[in-house]
């Protein structure tokens, strides 16, 4: 039985949003019906166009040096461009923790031996940080939003994948808030609140009873003469 990791169903989940930005563009007969201009067009802060500038950041070749980039946790060399990074700040108890570690509330048959293994299960309740980063300020609002707008409709996606009741929220990194993060990188963080159950086997087989042996004669003992044979 596979473990729930966090991480990885983030990363994925992220991964294939950016895809879908290029895909769907790419796809749609015209400008307009591209989800990234339904969402980013007419909107301007400044002169900073949110539109025109999104086809700059996302339809950025790959190995292109301003290429945004996906990576869990820090990496330094990455400093000044854009890139978004997958961090753990905390995690604690779940809400759904029985007593003993739930054993027994279900079990495992492992076919080929013949033996159960009893599943021990612990509720989690985490928040990740998706944190953006970038040393153009307007870049680093235009993936936020963009990527926030696209979380939205995925909610039904994290659950079915275990990462239960989602919510999202976000802020503004401070200079103080990251040793590792030059002071002149501009950071806002996409914070997803959830809980997971992580159900795991026990590391030892567990020995039931499937069957019963009975060494000796059976015997019917009382007095049955007032029954009616008839």
């Amino acid at each position: 039985m596979a473990i729930i990791q966090p991480d990885v169903i983030l990363y994925n989940t992220i991964k294939g949003i950016l895809t879908k930005i290029q895909d769907d563009y790419n796809s749609a007969a015209t400008e307009p019906e591209s989800i990234l201009y339904k969402l980013t067009n007419g909107v301007k802060l400044g002169d900073y166009d949110f539109f025109e500038q999104a086809k700059e950041v996302f339809f950025k070749d790959k190995d292109a040096r301003r290429a945004v980039d996906l990576r869990v946790g820090w990496d330094t060399s990455r400093a000044g461009l854009p890139t978004i990074y997958i961090n753990m700040p905390s995690e604690g108890v779940g809400p759904d923790n029985g007593l003993g570690v739930d054993e027994g509330i279900d079990t495992v048959y492992d076919q080929s031996s013949g033996t159960y293994r009893n599943l021990y299960q612990r509720s989690f309740q985490s928040t990740y940080s998706i944190v953006i980063t970038s040393n153009i300020r307007n870049e680093v609002v235009l993936i936020y939003n963009v990527l926030k707008a696209f979380m939205i409709p995925l909610m039904d996606h994290l659950e079915m994948e275990g990462l239960q009741n989602p919510k999202l929220s976000g802020r503004d990194l401070g200079m103080g808030d990251n040793k590792i993060v030059p002071k002149e990188i501009m950071m806002r963080t996409l914070n997803i609140e959830f809980y997971y159950d992580q159900s795991v086997e026990d590391l030892f087989d567990t020995d039931y009873i499937t069957s019963l042996l009975f060494d000796g004669t059976g015997y019917i003992s009382g007095d049955f003469s007032s029954l009616d044979n008839s």
